[in-house]
Protein backbone atom coordinates (compact mmCIF):
# COMPACT_ATOMS: atom_id res chain seq x y z
CA UNK A 1 0.00 0.00 0.00
CA UNK A 2 2.85 2.50 0.60
CA UNK A 3 4.36 1.47 -2.60
CA UNK A 4 1.04 2.39 -3.98
CA UNK A 5 1.15 6.07 -2.14
CA UNK A 6 4.47 6.76 -3.56
CA UNK A 7 3.30 5.64 -7.12
CA UNK A 8 0.35 7.83 -7.45
CA UNK A 9 2.59 10.98 -5.77
CA UNK A 10 5.35 10.08 -8.46
CA UNK A 11 2.60 10.13 -11.21
CA UNK A 12 0.84 13.61 -9.53
CA UNK A 13 4.24 15.19 -9.62
CA UNK A 14 5.14 14.14 -12.80
CA UNK A 15 1.41 14.99 -14.76
CA UNK A 16 2.47 18.88 -12.73
CA UNK A 17 5.97 18.97 -14.76
CA UNK A 18 4.25 18.33 -17.92
CA UNK A 19 1.71 20.50 -17.29
CA UNK A 20 4.35 23.13 -16.17
CA UNK A 21 6.22 22.55 -19.39
CA UNK A 22 3.76 22.08 -21.83
CA UNK A 23 2.07 25.56 -20.46
CA UNK A 24 5.11 27.54 -20.82
CA UNK A 25 6.25 26.92 -24.13
CA UNK A 26 2.52 27.47 -25.25
CA UNK A 27 2.77 30.61 -23.60
CA UNK A 28 6.04 31.19 -25.47
CA UNK A 29 4.62 30.31 -28.77
CA UNK A 30 1.39 32.84 -28.12
CA UNK A 31 3.97 35.98 -27.20
CA UNK A 32 6.59 35.57 -29.71
CA UNK A 33 5.65 36.65 -33.02
CA UNK A 34 6.99 37.17 -36.74
CA UNK A 35 8.11 40.43 -38.15
CA UNK A 36 5.16 41.10 -40.36
CA UNK A 37 4.03 44.59 -42.11
CA UNK A 38 1.43 46.68 -41.08
CA UNK A 39 -0.47 48.17 -44.33
CA UNK A 40 -3.10 50.23 -42.24
CA UNK A 41 -0.29 51.86 -40.37
CA UNK A 42 0.39 55.24 -40.81
CA UNK A 43 3.46 57.23 -39.94
CA UNK A 44 2.00 60.85 -39.18
CA UNK A 45 2.09 59.95 -35.62
CA UNK A 46 5.61 59.53 -35.68
CA UNK A 47 6.34 62.17 -37.82
CA UNK A 48 4.63 64.64 -35.21
CA UNK A 49 6.50 63.34 -31.90
CA UNK A 50 9.73 62.82 -33.62
CA UNK A 51 9.77 66.50 -35.28
CA UNK A 52 11.15 65.40 -38.15
CA UNK A 53 14.19 63.55 -37.02
CA UNK A 54 15.26 60.64 -38.35
CA UNK A 55 15.47 57.08 -37.16
CA UNK A 56 18.31 56.58 -34.94
CA UNK A 57 21.33 54.32 -37.00
CA UNK A 58 24.19 54.94 -34.12
CA UNK A 59 25.70 51.27 -33.08
CA UNK A 60 28.69 50.25 -31.05
CA UNK A 61 29.64 46.96 -29.81
CA UNK A 62 30.40 46.26 -26.68
CA UNK A 63 32.93 44.00 -25.32
CA UNK A 64 33.05 42.92 -22.07
CA UNK A 65 34.38 39.30 -20.41
CA UNK A 66 33.72 36.97 -22.87
CA UNK A 67 30.82 38.81 -24.69
CA UNK A 68 30.50 40.56 -28.03
CA UNK A 69 27.31 42.15 -28.97
CA UNK A 70 25.91 45.24 -30.35
CA UNK A 71 23.87 48.24 -29.15
CA UNK A 72 21.71 50.40 -31.05
CA UNK A 73 20.95 54.58 -30.01
CA UNK A 74 17.49 53.19 -31.24
CA UNK A 75 16.74 51.04 -28.52
CA UNK A 76 17.81 47.63 -30.36
CA UNK A 77 20.32 45.47 -29.03
CA UNK A 78 21.95 42.23 -29.69
CA UNK A 79 21.25 42.70 -33.77
CA UNK A 80 22.60 44.72 -36.75
CA UNK A 81 18.88 45.11 -38.02
CA UNK A 82 19.44 41.78 -40.10
CA UNK A 83 21.90 39.40 -37.77
CA UNK A 84 22.74 38.45 -34.80
CA UNK A 85 25.15 39.95 -33.08
CA UNK A 86 24.98 38.65 -29.52
CA UNK A 87 28.21 36.89 -29.55
CA UNK A 88 29.70 34.58 -27.00
CA UNK A 89 32.47 33.53 -26.74
CA UNK A 90 33.31 36.42 -28.88
CA UNK A 91 35.30 35.62 -32.03
CA UNK A 92 33.45 32.20 -32.01
CA UNK A 93 31.09 32.75 -34.71
CA UNK A 94 28.08 31.55 -31.98
CA UNK A 95 24.87 33.69 -31.53
CA UNK A 96 22.98 32.21 -28.58
CA UNK A 97 20.69 35.74 -28.55
CA UNK A 98 18.71 37.15 -31.97
CA UNK A 99 17.24 40.62 -31.03
CA UNK A 100 16.00 42.27 -27.73
CA UNK A 101 15.34 45.85 -26.99
CA UNK A 102 14.33 48.15 -24.06
CA UNK A 103 10.75 47.96 -22.83
CA UNK A 104 10.15 51.29 -20.74
CA UNK A 105 7.04 51.99 -18.80
CA UNK A 106 5.60 53.43 -16.04
CA UNK A 107 2.34 55.99 -14.86
CA UNK A 108 2.29 59.69 -15.68
CA UNK A 109 0.45 61.88 -12.89
CA UNK A 110 -2.83 61.46 -14.22
CA UNK A 111 -2.74 57.85 -13.56
CA UNK A 112 -2.22 57.08 -17.46
CA UNK A 113 0.17 54.08 -18.29
CA UNK A 114 2.82 55.28 -20.98
CA UNK A 115 5.21 52.52 -22.45
CA UNK A 116 8.23 52.82 -24.94
CA UNK A 117 8.64 49.21 -26.62
CA UNK A 118 10.23 48.40 -29.48
CA UNK A 119 9.14 45.10 -31.17
CA UNK A 120 11.64 44.65 -34.44
CA UNK A 121 11.04 48.28 -35.45
CA UNK A 122 8.25 46.99 -36.86
CA UNK A 123 5.73 49.76 -36.29
CA UNK A 124 8.36 52.45 -36.54
CA UNK A 125 10.53 54.05 -33.02
CA UNK A 126 10.14 54.64 -29.83
CA UNK A 127 13.29 55.94 -28.84
CA UNK A 128 14.70 59.34 -30.07
CA UNK A 129 17.96 60.67 -30.00
CA UNK A 130 18.99 63.68 -28.34
CA UNK A 131 17.03 66.20 -25.20
CA UNK A 132 13.96 67.30 -25.53
CA UNK A 133 13.19 71.22 -24.74
CA UNK A 134 12.01 71.45 -21.30
CA UNK A 135 9.32 74.00 -22.05
CA UNK A 136 7.92 72.33 -24.60
CA UNK A 137 8.85 68.97 -25.32
CA UNK A 138 9.92 69.58 -28.54
CA UNK A 139 13.51 68.51 -30.85
CA UNK A 140 14.96 69.45 -33.91
CA UNK A 141 16.01 67.44 -36.35
CA UNK A 142 20.04 68.74 -36.30
CA UNK A 143 19.60 68.23 -32.43
CA UNK A 144 18.59 64.88 -32.97
CA UNK A 145 21.52 64.24 -35.64
CA UNK A 146 24.01 65.76 -33.22
CA UNK A 147 23.22 62.96 -30.78
CA UNK A 148 22.55 60.19 -32.60
CA UNK A 149 26.22 58.63 -31.37
CA UNK A 150 27.04 56.48 -28.62
CA UNK A 151 29.32 57.99 -25.44
CA UNK A 152 31.95 55.80 -24.07
CA UNK A 153 32.27 55.59 -20.13
CA UNK A 154 35.70 55.15 -18.42
CA UNK A 155 34.75 54.35 -14.46
CA UNK A 156 38.12 55.98 -12.80
CA UNK A 157 37.19 59.13 -15.09
CA UNK A 158 33.72 58.91 -13.25
CA UNK A 159 35.63 58.23 -9.85
CA UNK A 160 37.21 61.05 -10.30
CA UNK A 161 34.88 63.28 -11.34
CA UNK A 162 32.36 62.39 -8.37
CA UNK A 163 35.87 62.58 -5.93
CA UNK A 164 35.93 66.16 -6.94
CA UNK A 165 32.37 67.27 -6.78
CA UNK A 166 31.63 65.47 -3.79
CA UNK A 167 35.19 66.93 -1.97
CA UNK A 168 33.30 69.67 -0.69
CA UNK A 169 32.61 69.57 3.12
CA UNK A 170 34.09 66.54 3.40
CA UNK A 171 31.67 63.92 1.63
CA UNK A 172 32.52 60.72 0.96
CA UNK A 173 30.72 58.22 -1.63
CA UNK A 174 30.89 54.49 -0.63
CA UNK A 175 31.43 53.89 -4.46
CA UNK A 176 35.13 55.86 -4.89
CA UNK A 177 36.65 53.38 -1.80
CA UNK A 178 36.36 50.55 -3.84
Amino acid sequence: MKMRLKNIAFMNNSIKKIATLYLALFTIMVVAKENVNHPGLTTSVNTKIAAGCSPSNSQTDLDVNNVRTTIMGGGDMWWNLSDPQYEIPKGGNKHSLFAGALWIGGVDAGGQLKVAAMTYRQGGNDFWSGPLNVDNATISADECAKWDKHFKIIVQKLKNMLRDLFQLEGMILPILQR
